[in-house]
């Protein structure tokens, strides 16, 4: 999460689940007192295990197979993927009056990292959980938001936030040395050195929400290319996040394991390996403000940004080809041609397309496009996301639940609250979601060995993990269903940002028009929500 997440102490939804919690859950408590359950308790072998992983289908563009096409269709415009970015596009298309486009996604659902999974005991994200309150200055998501009564109305020239989807308190907990605190920030049992530095770093990064640079603009901004072209800061992605801490002195255990969690957080890698430009945008480049909550809160659904995703296909849902893999695109008489293989009837299709929106991650563009350039720059590290049925009761011994869970020293990420938003909090089990990211050692390495991985071994490692938060958690456990991907998101490596990036990541690339978030080096809602806009000015130009 990104930095400091406090709330306003009014009397509000969120504020009165947040008393429930703190007196013994209320109702939920005297519930949880009155009844036994007797046959909860389970043995390792009876926790259910289901994988949900999608590399069988991801893995078919590099095999450069030989398609038997049975059937052929036409389209002004393709969307290549149905993410944030591609759908993002299309919603635009749709609302401009425009109808003659398709999108093809290779899933079975939409959304990209903002997939969801429904199953008996809730919903709950496979990616994005959550969208802080924008920037001020994001006049388009601001409409959008406003569109869909997510922000709800101005007070004094600020937003007023739909109080339903603001995170409910308590937000979050961690676990630091046996002990339970809210906040992510490391703060019980600290020395005065440590609080310290704590303390002047954050003074930094709240100063650099609102500072400039010598050209008007904002040091860090969102959209990332809106950012200050200020010399002084850029070469600040010409070293890692860890060197940057070093140089101010911050060499603490706490304010090193701090910048790590937050660079595998959102970029899916160490602080070491992280630009120092990127680490400071994780905490700086998000300043908006709202009248009926505090700075850095969050929007948060049960099936996370889910929601947003589907807003955006509300009314292109037939526009939207799902179960469609695209495996060659080829340029031909001013045309595109599209192989695409429909992994449910395992049948081929030809689409003829005048004009091609790519919106997949952009190290799958060399096995589609004819004569792409492979990148060697482009990291992703390989994630373990894993949505766990729990009993309750198992998780609020000696500390109420929060949103967030965390364990302070540990390199997991910890675990999401997927019922935090409900009022009902005497539901027997939940569900929770589990991350982690593996950011140690080279990715391939790390890939190659999770590919092996069976079903067991995912859950001992899950199991191990969780037990440091709570001892014999096994038993407390119905079934875990799991995905591993192999690439995660784009990490903004050391001079990724302003370098590589700008110079070797075109927006146009033989007519073909990228809008994936790689495009901005930062894999966020809003990033890919812009992407996929300016896609769609850009084609709008010429359809």
């Amino acid at each position: 999460m990104s930095g400091h997440i406090t709330h306003a102490k009014k009397v509000t939804r969120r504020n009165f689940v947040k008393k429930v919690a703190l007196t013994g859950a209320g109702l939920g408590a005297i519930g949880f007192s009155c009844f036994r359950f007797k046959n909860w308790m389970k043995s390792h072998s009876e926790i259910k295990m289901r994988n949900h992983n999608l590399d069988g289908k991801a893995h078919l563009i590099r095999k450069n197979q030989n398609i038997q096409l049975t059937s052929a269709s036409k389209t002004s415009v393709a969307i290549i993927g149905a993410g944030i970015s591609g759908l993002t596009a299309g919603y635009f298309l749709k609302k401009s009056g425009f109808d003659d486009f398709k999108i093809f996604e290779m899933n079975s659902e939409a959304g990209g990292n903002s997939e969801y999974f429904s199953s008996k005991n809730g919903q709950a994200s496979w990616g994005a959980h959550y969208l802080p309150i924008i920037r001020n200055e994001d006049a388009l998501l601001k409409d959008f938001l406003t569109e869909h009564q997510i922000i709800v109305g101005q007070k004094d020239g600020l937003p007023i936030y739909n109080e339903e989807f603001l995170c409910q308190d308590p937000h979050e907990r961690l676990l630091i040395r046996g002990h339970w605190q809210e906040s992510l920030i490391p703060d019980y049992g600290l020395d005065l050195v440590t609080k310290n530095e704590l303390k002047e770093f954050h003074q930094l990064t709240n100063e650099l929400k609102n500072k400039k640079g010598r050209d008007g603009k904002f040091i860090f901004s969102i959209p990332i290319d809106q950012s200050s072209q200020d010399p002084e800061y850029l070469k600040l992605d010409q070293i890692s996040f860890k060197e940057f801490l070093i140089q101010k002195n911050w060499t603490s255990e706490a304010i090193n394991w701090y910048a790590n969690y937050a660079c595998q957080d959102d970029f899916g890698t160490r602080a070491e390996d992280v630009s120092a430009w990127a680490g400071l945008f994780y905490f700086s480049a998000r300043n908006g403000l709202a009248a009926n909550t505090e700075e850095q809160s969050v929007i948060t659904w049960p099936h996370g940004n889910g929601y947003l995703s589907e807003l955006l296909q509300k009314n292109i849902k037939d526009h939207i080809q799902l179960n469609s893999s695209v495996q060659k695109i080829n340029s031909v008489n001013s045309r595109f041609e599209i192989d695409i293989q429909n992994l449910k009837s395992q049948t081929g299709e030809k689409v003829s397309a005048k004009n091609i929106i790519y919106c997949l991650p952009r190290f799958t563009a060399p096995y589609v496009l004819n004569n792409y350039p492979k990148h060697d720059f482009l990291h992703y590290s390989p994630w373990l996301v894993a949505h766990i049925a729990i009993r309750r009761e198992a998780l609020t011994k000696n500390h109420h639940l929060a949103w967030d869970t965390v364990k302070y020293l540990e390199s997991d990420l910890g675990y999401i609250n997927n019922h935090h938003q409900s009022l009902s909090q005497d539901q027997e089990s939940i569900l929770i979601t589990f991350y982690f990211a593996f950011t140690k050692g080279s990715p391939t390495e790390n890939r190659k060995r999770l590919s092996t991985w069976n079903d067991d071994e995912v859950k001992n490692f899950i199991l191990s993990s969780l037990d440091k938060y709570h001892p014999n958690i096994e038993t407390e456990i119905q079934s875990i269903d799991y995905r591993i991907l192999g690439h995660g998101m784009i990490s903004p490596s050391i001079g990724f940002l302003w370098n590589k990036r700008i110079k070797d990541l075109p927006k146009l690339w033989n007519g073909i028009h990228f809008a994936h978030s790689d495009m901005s080096g930062i894999s966020i809602f809003e990033e890919a929500f812009h992407r996929g806009h300016e896609a769609y000015l850009q084609i709008k130009k010429v359809i």
